[in-house]
């Protein structure tokens, strides 16, 4: 239990850092993925409007509006009504310029 706990504890921490750190686009396909892994179907399991994402990331909810529409047009995400589904996972991943691992390291 307690490995289970540093683990969980070691992964919130890595997430902060890079809330901190990485740029806006970063910062929204990070959280965009991380809630995706909830669900096979790569579907976030919960309504998320932009500014529920733009608390979660801490950013403006207009550049939430403006990366979700640009990821949408290139066809690696559909959005409607607060229900978000990857479309393309990898491209998404492809887009990162920072990763968690790069900015704190493994244990």
């Amino acid at each position: 239990m307690l490995v289970e706990m540093s683990r969980t504890t070691r992964m919130m921490e890595r997430r902060f850092v890079l809330r901190d750190s990485a740029q806006a686009s970063d910062r929204l396909i990070s959280a965009l993925l991380w809630l995706s892994e909830m669900d096979p179907a790569l579907t976030i399991p919960f309504q998320l409007d932009r500014t529920m994402l733009s608390l979660l990331i801490g950013v403006q909810p207009e550049t939430v509006s403006r990366l979700l529409s640009q990821y949408k047009t290139a066809h690696l995400l559909s959005y409607a009504k607060g229900h978000i589904v990857i479309n393309d996972r990898k491209r998404l991943e492809n887009m990162l310029t920072v990763r968690i691992h790069d900015t704190l390291p493994l244990d």
